[in-house]
């Protein structure tokens, strides 16, 4: 073998070394996001519902008033139920697909694709506050807040994202109460090392 062959395929084995390693590290980062995310949207649940937001023309004081009343609803204990198995993403409403950011089409129609295979969540990834307690449940039935002492009841698709890992979708459900559901499509960005929502667009309500 001649010195340049050498040197072309120790080049070559350092390129495939690298790729694997690189693809490795964003399945982890990819991995450590999704517990992320799920954490975030926990987070987020209140312990009750918030009080109609101040109308227009309210003085600024009145409205220093009305976040610090939501920012004490939020620190309330609340329990959390959590199906323990990532569901099936529903269909999103052509309508509804045309509000949305084109940056998250693909992302979109992956989730919608995304065949399912009853894998489960790992609960020690999910890390909140102390004031939320979670419950994870293996099964769905007609009592199963009022059972568990809980006010909601969360399901999480799988959390698709693009290739950079630094925007994401996610199908939920948060139920409350026999006539108090819904479904809800999430968008997600990352900016600055951290998941924000970008954007929340409900599905159904029940």
């Amino acid at each position: 073998m001649s010195i340049t062959s050498r040197i072309s395929y120790i080049i070559l084995i350092c390129f495939i070394i690298y790729s694997c390693n690189n693809s490795k590290k964003k399945a982890n980062d990819s991995k450590e996001d999704k517990y992320k995310i799920i954490s975030l949207l926990i987070e987020k649940l209140s312990a009750g519902p918030p009080p109609p937001p101040p109308p227009p023309g309210v003085y600024k004081k009145d409205t220093i008033a009305f976040n610090r009343y939501v920012d004490s609803i939020n620190k309330l204990n609340v329990s959390i139920v959590v199906f323990d198995h990532f569901i099936e993403s529903e269909r999103t409403f052509t309508q509804a697909k045309r509000e949305i950011h084109k940056d998250f089409h693909l992302l979109i129609e992956r989730l919608e694709n995304n065949e399912i295979e009853n894998s489960k969540i790992n609960f020690d990834s999910i890390i909140v506050s102390s004031n939320r307690k979670i419950i994870p449940v293996n099964k769905v039935y007609r009592n199963l807040l009022k059972d568990n002492n809980a006010s909601h009841y969360v399901a999480f698709s799988n959390i698709i994202f693009n290739k950079n890992v630094d925007k994401a979708v996610v199908y939920m459900i948060n139920n409350r109460g026999p006539l108090s559901g819904n479904t809800i499509l999430v968008l997600l960005e990352k900016k600055d090392g951290s998941w924000r929502v970008f954007k929340r667009k409900l599905l159904t309500i029940s």
